[in-house]
């Protein structure tokens, strides 16, 4: 013991109290020590600031005894060594002192043996404070644990290798119930599916089971389980082994995460898309039939409708003309809706994707917007634009939409139109930039619903399909598209295609 030894002395002899302290010392230890006479000084020692190390006492006192030093001792509920130092005592007292807590006894004519005795004692009270604060720490780690293994989110037990359940969370209660062993017999009373094959487990092929026999290490395998409340559940299943020092399966962590809810959110999900999927079966078979039902009968009154304007042009009244022309205007206008419709109907995301060189998918734009390229003289400026994965056609659309409005919406000048490509993480940034008559910023993201317009007709034609399709277009292939823009100072149309 290399540090400095704390000794309460109990002596009322002086001179007995010196000869202790002088054999004390000649030991070699480093000691410090204090004598009191009676109780009450005896328990202020104790709350004072000094942390002792061992008491040393002797059995009668005026006032005082061992005795009673020891019920302080025991009422402070104190692990010190308690050593009886006598002249006086005989051995039914020692064995006395003995049951009522002292650590051992010396009679002051033979104080060699008073050295030994108190470092043994001291040692073994180290010992013993030691394994109180490891006790200590092992149930606030225990405590800790348990803690932690009944607040995750999923059914956690433990069992030996015997198949007795030693640590269950509420979680695997409320599947598994208040089931005590793991064995067959036991998991006989439970009803399970493997999931993947809806064939029924037989009691002896739980997982659980297999794991404790063969030490196999399983893990996310997919069951079906009436659990011990009677509801059904789909339940991830893992058991992991745990060997002991003779290389043999001592334990096995059981692991179920109930994923009822998810299986029946992907049910839910799964129908969702069928039903999704008849509706774009729907869809198309109504484009089909607007393709060819509806516009077929529509051709015809367009064409007689213009047969009658040059037939009988300024042969009936002025009226009668301006009705044949409202006619013909609006044959030609439901046309186009019709026309637009059936592409809007027809870009779908279902299609696969091929590779699109973007050049010659701005020229096949342009050479369908040829017309209106000469009659508007407009200035087209063009950057080197990449390959990426599309639909070419649909890209196609997508250029002429938005070249057609930069064209359209021009004003008094001669439209001046920049396309322009550069990469960014993860996908290419497109732009479309014009100088035209430009848009408000309170209308940045009406103008991609469908049939919405900003502008009268007469003033500027159009269905209010083109924007939308740009936007199914772009988003079909996992894209955005927005327009930067202020009135009279043009518009910037961007759009992203991934990478």
């Amino acid at each position: 013991m290399e540090r400095q030894i704390r000794i309460l002395l109990i002596e009322d002899n002086e001179d007995d109290a010196e000869l202790l302290r002088l054999k004390l010392k000649k030991s070699g230890l480093d000691i410090y020590t204090e004598t009191v006479m009676d109780g009450e000084a005896m328990n202020a020692a104790l709350d004072s600031a000094t942390s002792w190390d061992a008491i040393i006492s002797d059995f009668q006192l005026p006032s005082f005894n061992a005795l009673a030093a020891l019920e302080i001792v025991k009422r402070r509920n104190l692990d010190l060594p308690f050593i009886i130092v006598s002249g006086t005592i005989g051995e039914e007292t020692a064995v006395a002192a003995m049951k009522a807590g002292a650590h051992d006894y010396v009679m002051k004519g033979n104080l060699t043996r008073l050295i030994p005795a108190l470092d043994r004692e001291i040692r073994e009270s180290e010992i013993r404070r030691r394994r109180r604060e490891s006790e200590l720490m092992l149930h606030q780690q225990e405590v800790l644990f348990r803690s932690v293994v009944e607040i995750i989110p999923v059914s956690l037990g433990v069992i030996n290798k015997d198949g007795e359940v030693i640590l269950a969370n509420q979680a695997f209660k409320k599947i598994w119930g208040d089931l005590k062993r793991m064995q067959p017999a036991e998991l006989s009373s439970y009803t399970g599916w493997w999931t993947d094959t809806g064939e029924q487990i037989q009691p002896d092929e739980w997982l659980v089971l297999k794991t404790l026999r063969d030490g196999e290490v399983i893990m996310d395998k997919l069951i079906d389980i009436i659990s011990a409340d009677g509801t059904r559940r789909t339940v991830m299943n893992s058991a992991i082994p745990i060997f002991g020092e003779d290389k043999k399966v001592s334990s096995v962590i059981i692991v179920n995460q109930d994923i009822t809810k998810l299986m029946q959110d992907e049910e839910r999900l799964r129908k969702t898309l069928t039903e999704l999927e008849r509706s774009n079966r729907e869809l198309e078979q109504f484009a089909y039939v607007a393709s060819h039902d509806l516009q077929e009968p529509l051709r015809m009154v367009a064409s007689f409708t213009q047969l009658l304007s040059k037939k009988y042009h300024n042969k009936l009244d002025s009226n009668a003309d301006e009705y044949i022309n409202f006619a013909v205007e609006g044959a030609k206008r439901m046309q186009d809706i019709i026309h637009d419709l059936l592409e809007f109907s027809r870009a779908s995301s279902d299609n696969k994707l091929e590779t699109v060189n973007c050049n010659a998918a701005l020229d096949k734009a342009l050479k369908e917007l040829e017309p209106e390229v000469k009659e508007s003289c407009a200035i087209i400026r063009k950057e080197d634009l990449p390959v990426i994965k599309a639909k070419e056609r649909q890209i196609v659309q997508l250029f002429e939409n938005l070249l057609s409005n930069a064209m359209k919406f021009r004003g008094k000048k001669t439209p001046e139109i920049d396309i322009a490509c550069s990469p960014e993480q993860g996908e290419w940034r497109f732009m479309v930039k014009d100088n035209g008559i430009g848009i408000d910023h309170q209308f940045s993201q009406r103008i991609f619903s469908i049939f919405q317009r900003l502008h009268d007709r007469s003033e500027y034609p159009g269905t209010g399909i083109g924007l939308a399709l740009s936007k199914k277009i772009v988003e079909n292939f996992g894209g955005r598209i927005w327009v930067e823009s202020k009135p009279g100072e043009g518009a910037a149309f961007y759009f992203t295609i991934p990478k």
